[in-house]
């Protein structure tokens, strides 16, 4: 179970599921009124052009930088080096905080699609932060056998 929170291929499934959900017209909830006064409600996806009409750009912001985490994860896959899960680690963590900017709007406009991706975000940025420092670790460890084979000879 350990093991799968640590593989390589983690970032990318769990970038990827984000992503789907992103799509999904249920992330961005907005109330509108109408002339009598009757309060409404309008949901899009992250990547509707229609919120931004509204000053709405957190969860559009979300969403891009989402695209380019999925990106830098699948290249992840493939070369897992320290400084791609660096990069993981921050592009994850300004994604929280813009998918975060929308909470500004009110309570009634927080939709349970944007919960999932503001702690899906914060979880991948913990993940990648804890692996990173596993890597650190492991390469000091390497040096210091390497010296100490060095000082052995």
């Amino acid at each position: 179970m350990k093991k799968i929170f640590t593989s390589k291929y983690t970032y990318a499934i769990w970038v990827a599921i984000l992503f789907i959900i992103e799509t999904l017209p249920y992330g961005v909830k907005m109330m509108f009124k109408n002339d009598i006064g009757q309060v409404f409600k309008h949901t899009f996806s992250y990547f509707s052009i229609i919120p931004l009409k509204y000053s709405n750009f957190g969860h559009l912001l979300t969403g891009l930088i989402t695209i380019v985490l999925l990106i830098v994860s699948i290249i992840y896959m493939f070369k897992d080096t320290e400084k791609i899960l660096k990069l993981i680690h921050n592009l994850s963590f300004i994604a929280s905080i813009t998918s975060v900017i929308s909470f500004s709007f009110g309570i009634r406009t927080i939709s349970i699609i944007n919960l999932i991706v503001t702690i899906s975000l914060i979880i991948i940025s913990r993940l990648s932060d804890t692996n990173e420092f596993k890597i650190v670790l492991k390469k000091r460890e390497k040096r210091k056998s390497k010296k100490g084979n060095k000082k052995k000879k």
